[in-house]
């Protein structure tokens, strides 16, 4: 059989696993990460919360007044998470985005943590619109409950790999879990 020559540099690596008969395997360089993929990363992230703000408007009846037009009506923490909820998400994708580049840029991440935020930003991006489509309340309590779950697990799949990616990624949960009690308030009529 013949053999093709190499056409980047290999080197054994101290970490590289073991083939089965005890021998190294022999990696590849590992690409220098560039700040253009962390800005790019950061970018598209931000462009998918835009993408869902704007069909989140083209699909509410009343526009873009209608999305949070109950919540100042609960209390000055609705009024104010009212306020900023478009900022936040953009924010939010943003550092999804950063997350992804921060645990795969270059490199496969161990554990799927690349996969895990995959995961947690298609969940985001789909699910405003399916809880928008769901006529039962209880469906965008259950929604929620599960973004925080998966947003919970994407951070536990990043902490071994990068410690900012995981805080990113735990801050959707946070979020998530802040905006869950906002609505089963206003569903109680609590003051929020």
């Amino acid at each position: 059989m013949r053999e093709w020559p190499a056409i980047l540099p290999v080197k054994e690596h101290p970490n590289a696993p073991s083939t089965h008969d005890g021998a190294r395997m022999k990696t590849l360089p590992m690409p220098q990460r560039r700040l253009s993929g962390l800005l790019l990363s950061i970018f598209s992230g931000a462009v998918a919360a835009s993408l869902v703000s704007i069909i989140l408007v083209l699909l509410l009846p009343g526009g873009a007044g209608s999305v949070d037009e109950t919540l100042p009506k609960t209390g000055p923490l609705g009024a104010l998470i009212s306020d900023i909820v478009p900022f936040v998400w953009v924010g939010l994708f943003a550092g999804l985005g950063a997350s992804f580049w921060l645990v795969a840029a270059g490199r496969p991440a161990p554990g799927g943590a690349g996969w895990a935020v995959l995961c947690l930003l298609g969940l985001c991006v789909v699910y405003p619109i399916l809880a928008w489509a769901a006529a039962a309340p209880i469906i965008p309590i259950l929604g929620n409950l599960f973004t925080i779950a998966v947003a919970l697990w994407a951070a536990v799949r990043c902490w071994p790999v990068s410690r900012i990616a995981a805080l990113l990624t735990g801050a959707v949960a946070v979020w998530v879990a802040l905006a869950t009690a906002g609505l089963i308030a206003l569903m109680m009529g609590w003051p929020f």
